[in-house]
């Protein structure tokens, strides 16, 4: 019996928990961000509102699925790449990203090329 192919969202979403968080939703970041997709504060407030009508509770691993998913479901619907798809999650950027790289205002360093050099490896191997 031939094993079903993963939907793509599918893949996206397990890429981004084993890079943002390896897979840990109460992970804390340097930057503020929380859970297995290391959401900014203000960015699940947007998020959550967006697709669910209220802020829900950021704790709880299955809602930070559900926003993920949603998120991500949206950026496939509007023909975004997963390249794209990628650098958004890092950046909030989907064009003019490729020479993002510096120190945010934590003090935190970023590359997003990087990021998303990461992410397509990882996505290959899974």
């Amino acid at each position: 019996m031939k094993q079903k192919t993963p939907k793509k969202h599918n893949n996206l979403l397990s890429v981004f928990r084993i890079i943002e968080s390896n897979n840990n939703y109460s992970a804390v970041g340097s930057s503020g961000e929380y859970g297995a997709y290391q959401f900014m504060p203000l960015m699940w407030i947007a998020f959550s509102t967006m697709f669910f009508g209220v802020v829900l509770d950021i704790t709880e691993p299955a809602n930070q699925d559900k926003v993920a998913k949603a998120k991500v479901l949206k950026l496939i619907a509007q023909g975004l790449t997963d390249t794209q798809i990628a650098a958004f999650w890092n950046s909030g950027k989907v064009h003019d990203w490729e020479t993002l790289q510096g120190v945010n205002r934590f003090g935190v360093p970023f590359n997003v090329a990087e990021y998303v050099n990461r992410f397509l490896r990882i996505k290959n191997q899974t």
